[in-house]
């Protein structure tokens, strides 16, 4: 469990409208356990999971990347 910070947590909200409000990544949201993680802490946004092609991984990290607030992102999504 991540020690409380308003900050990470706006980023975190930030993220998961960003990654499932796109239409192709929407998919894996669904689901009580989505595939995808966002793990924030510190202002460093990491992204881990399993998506479907490289095309999806790719768009996860160009979009986690084009958040504000985000010091570094790290995209750690494998292809399964």
């Amino acid at each position: 469990v991540l020690p409380l910070s308003p900050y990470d947590d706006r980023l975190r909200l930030a993220t998961v409208r960003t990654i499932f409000g796109n239409p192709v990544l929407s998919r894996y949201s669904w689901g009580a356990r989505p595939p995808i993680h966002f793990i924030v802490e510190n202002g460093t946004l990491t992204l881990k999971g399993e998506v479907a092609s490289e095309g999806d991984r790719n768009l996860a990290g160009i979009l986690a990347n084009g958040i504000p607030g985000a010091f570094e992102v790290r995209n750690e999504l494998i292809v399964n």
